[in-house]
């Protein structure tokens, strides 16, 4: 699942360089809200 929500973020927000972590609540919030 993380692999998953990481490639969403490169294709939603695209800063998986380091806010990726800082984003990973809402990435996940949004991946749930998708799904």
């Amino acid at each position: 699942m993380a692999h998953l929500t990481l490639m969403q973020d490169t294709e939603g927000i695209g800063h998986i360089h380091g806010t990726a972590q800082f984003h990973r609540p809402k990435l996940l919030s949004q991946y749930h809200l998708e799904m």
